[in-house]
């Protein structure tokens, strides 16, 4: 679904190179998501150079008479500057989309108080446990009723703290009148999925 010549596009120019799984396995799965699941507010939490919300952007794209969207990414830019970039790249790439990231630390402050309701949320953020737990319970009440949250870099061992904290974030929901709906799926890096049901 996704065009490898819009990623390497923008991905060549800064020395990202990714072989075909990551394409097949991983950009085209985040595509097929927003595809299926037509969410007209996207939130995501770890954007880099936006590889992954261009994908989601794309997707949804693809349906016939789909709204445009509206993508918010909250980024630290812990690791290197990358918003300016994201940025661009959306303008260049999605520009039917209402799509922006901005400098924000939802370790310390969670999410904006005035960003509104999504349908999706995709936390890639801090990848610690304490990070994956406060990501989780500031995307939730900002979430819809009927809307998802996907986890990326989920792999099922025991040894990961994005898994030990999703599955004690779903501990303390499913002992609640909260009700959700999970699943995991092998993929190349491993997602999870949490739907948000009352």
């Amino acid at each position: 679904m996704i065009n490898r010549n819009l990623i390497d596009g923008i991905a060549l120019p800064v020395g990202d190179r990714y072989g075909d799984e990551v394409f097949d396995n991983y950009l085209d799965w985040y595509a097929g998501i927003a595809k299926r699941y037509k969410p007209k507010r996207i939130l995501e939490i770890g954007v880099r150079y936006g590889y992954c919300a261009i994908s989601m952007m794309t997707g949804l794209h693809a349906n016939r008479g789909a709204p445009n969207c509206e993508y918010l990414g909250l980024d630290d830019e812990s690791y290197h500057p990358c918003l300016a970039r994201a940025n661009e790249n959306f303008t260049a790439v999605v520009p039917w989309a209402s799509a922006r990231a901005i400098h924000w630390n939802t370790f310390l402050h969670g999410v904006p108080s005035d960003c509104g309701m999504f349908q999706l949320a995709h936390v890639d953020g801090n990848h610690s446990y304490e990070g994956v737990k406060r990501d989780l319970a500031a995307v939730w009440p900002v979430v819809e009723v009927g809307g998802m949250i996907v986890l990326d870099d989920a792999l099922a061992i025991y040894s990961n703290p994005i898994w030990q904290a999703i599955q004690d974030f779903l501990n303390c929901h499913l002992a609640t009148p909260n009700m959700v709906e999970h699943q995991y799926l092998e993929t190349l890096r491993g997602h999870y999925l949490i739907r948000k049901v009352d």
